[in-house]
């Protein structure tokens, strides 16, 4: 199963992104699982105290408190 993240706070986006992601992975008939985060903290938190482990992360640059650049410095 391909694990997917998807960090974005604004919904029209994330539901924008995580269509395109739901098209490409069917086309290609990968079986997947995309999660839906929120925040950078949200992110966080789910990998690092949950031990979650993704094969794509996408994460927003422009976010209030953790962005996408500093939660991928993590």
């Amino acid at each position: 199963m391909y694990k997917v993240a998807l960090c974005e706070d604004e919904e029209i986006f994330s539901d924008t992104q995580g269509e395109i992601c739901h098209e490409i992975l069917k086309k290609m008939d990968i079986e997947y699982n995309i999660d839906l985060f929120k925040s950078g903290e949200d992110f966080l938190t789910a990998f690092s105290e949950r031990q979650k482990r993704y094969d794509l992360i996408l994460l927003d640059i422009i976010m209030g408190g953790a962005n996408g650049m500093e939660v991928s410095l993590v």
